[in-house]
């Protein structure tokens, strides 16, 4: 089976390259970043989505911080994509904007999301802590977990040994013991993490 990462950042990157090189570090692979571009999310999607189409034989382990975060689970919940996900992880979702009125086109589609999803959330952050993230619909197949950080995720070793175990067990349980393996150069917006 052709399985790879793919990691989308949030909108501060490149200020958060330490959350994806600790996830990185904490999984055990090289992780093939998406190249972050400044557009509305939707561009994202698209772009994301083009990512996909360009390897039609390939299963995609997706993982998204923030915004990123956003993207990777639009893409999941969308039926044309789905059967190519083999899994989600997401950090820090933001289910909601503490500066905004509600959106719901932020949390809207995670009832559908049809590939395993995991969920890392800070107790305290700002974007939807343990306080709030309870009060959003989540599909059947996610997962929520909370971590004691806020939204910038940033947290000793310790919370990162813990989160690290927790994604590991969840892609052994739900893909099994497949090694996973850094994309090939010259794909569609793709650009590698050092």
């Amino acid at each position: 089976m052709n399985l790879r990462y793919l990691i989308l950042s949030g909108d501060s990157a490149p200020k958060d390259d330490y959350v994806l090189q600790n996830l990185e570090q904490q999984l055990g692979v090289d992780l093939a970043r998406m190249a972050h571009t400044s557009g509305h999310y939707i561009e994202r999607v698209r772009n994301l989505e083009a990512v996909l189409d360009a390897d039609p034989s390939a299963r995609f382990v997706l993982l998204g911080r923030s915004s990123g975060a956003r993207v990777v689970t639009i893409v999941a919940a969308n039926p044309a994509y789905a059967s190519r996900v083999a899994a989600v992880i997401v950090m820090g979702y933001p289910f909601r904007n503490p500066e905004s009125a509600d959106e719901p086109e932020r949390y809207a589609h995670l009832p559908d999301v049809a590939p395993p999803c995991l969920i890392m959330q800070g107790t305290i952050d700002k974007y939807g802590g343990a306080t709030t993230a309870g009060d959003y619909l989540l599909s059947s197949t996610t997962r929520l977990r909370f971590f004691p950080m806020d939204h910038a995720m940033k947290a000793d070793a310790a919370v990162w040994n813990d989160m690290g175990s927790c994604a590991r067990e969840f892609l052994a349980e739900v893909i099994g013991g497949v090694r996973l393996h850094r994309a090939v150069e010259g794909e569609v917006g793709i650009s590698h993490h050092p």
